[in-house]
């Protein structure tokens, strides 16, 4: 639902209202934030009335507030952050950490020319180092793209265990102070470039008065 929300604003306001990206991206962790907040506040009431919910109400709408600022968060992350992979689909990051993790391991094994990854037939050496060498190197960015995300992941993901063993609810204020961050990074930079537009278009049409003043 958050991604579906996220995707539809991110298009209309794009397409439509020819907002710049900046805003959209603005915009956008704003309503993270805000589902963030509604989900402290919520979780704040239920963490005082645990026994008084036979029904699970609370346990839904926190439950669907929670994965809809989840959806809007990975939405905002495939258009936001490059080469991000989406926080639900973990498993297959690992599976394909795994993988690249042994093209890695073979290719710079090769390169170092400790094992040898050609058939036993006639071949240019020149040209097969040179190639292992090329397959090394990309095997190790491609490694280390995936992986960065990856371990920053899985650090918040033991932060956040320890913070609700802790705090409970209240340790969403963490996600909401990392949302809050780029909320106010992207405010500053558009007010930059806000003031810079500005400034440039100023900056002709007083050059036609001066120059009207002299003739």
């Amino acid at each position: 639902m958050g991604a579906l929300l996220a995707t539809v604003i991110n298009v209309k306001l794009k397409l439509v209202n020819e907002w710049k990206p900046r805003s959209i991206y603005l915009l956008l962790f704003i309503l993270e934030a805000v589902f963030i907040i509604v989900l402290i506040v919520i979780g704040g009431i239920y963490n005082d009335i645990p026994d008084d919910d036979p029904y699970n109400r609370y346990v839904i709408i926190l439950t669907s507030l929670m994965s809809t600022a989840m959806g809007i968060q990975n939405a905002l992350s495939k258009e936001y952050i490059p080469n991000c992979p989406s926080t639900t689909v973990m498993t297959m990051t690992l599976i394909t950490t795994g993988v690249q993790m042994a093209y890695v391991t073979l290719y710079t094994l090769a390169d170092a020319s400790l094992i040898k990854l050609y058939p036993a037939t006639k071949i240019n050496l020149e040209i097969y180092r040179s190639d292992m060498a090329e397959k090394a190197k990309k095997s190790r960015e491609q490694f280390v793209t995936t992986t960065k995300p990856l371990a920053v992941f899985l650090i918040g993901s033991a932060v956040g265990t320890a913070l609700v063993t802790q705090i409970s609810m209240y340790s969403m204020f963490f996600p909401l102070l990392l949302t809050l961050i780029p909320i106010i990074d992207l405010n500053i930079a558009r007010t930059r470039e806000n003031s810079d537009e500005a400034n440039n278009n100023v900056a002709p049409q007083s050059g036609v008065v001066d120059k009207a003043l002299f003739l």
